[in-house]
């Protein structure tokens, strides 16, 4: 699809989409588009701390968030996994969508690495079903095969 001289736009299907990434149905995909703009809420305050120029003002906002703020949001993730199985399977459906894989990576590396800790070391403390979510999401095979394999970086 063509938009004006110089700008091509490819068309056709996002690959999360051709995979299934976006569910099934209708409903599912609002439902997963719901998950995917709550791991987004993270955004702001972390945005925050980064953009802070003083050392000492941006290590107690990022102490904070790391401490309290984080896990609201995080909770706030665990309620929407409960309303799929108790919280026994993934977001939505029965098979990982693009709301897993956002979850899983905002937690599992991000916040990991912002805390200053390796990939899933991040204390998930009194979330015991979000943990079992990132146990259940990186036991998969392909999911743990792409873990044990990727080039080690500090994000």
């Amino acid at each position: 699809m063509a938009f004006g001289a110089n700008y091509r736009m490819p068309y056709g299907k996002p690959p999360y989409a051709i995979y299934g990434f976006l569910g099934s149905s209708i409903w599912e995909r609002a439902q997963i588009n719901v998950v995917c703009e709550t791991v987004k809420d993270f955004a702001p305050e972390i945005s925050q701390f980064f953009a802070e120029k003083d050392e000492t003002r941006k290590a107690e906002l990022k102490k904070a968030y790391l401490t309290v703020g984080v896990y609201k949001h995080i909770g706030n993730l665990e309620k929407l996994l409960k309303q799929n199985n108790d919280g026994t399977g993934w977001f939505v459906g029965d098979k990982v969508s693009l709301a897993d894989v956002e979850a899983f990576a905002r937690v599992y590396d991000f916040i990991s690495f912002l805390d200053g800790k390796e990939p899933g070391d991040f204390d998930l403390k009194d979330h015991a079903v979000f943990k079992g979510f990132i146990e259940r999401f990186k036991s998969q095979p392909k999911i743990a095969d792409w873990i044990s394999k990727r080039p080690q970086t500090s994000l």
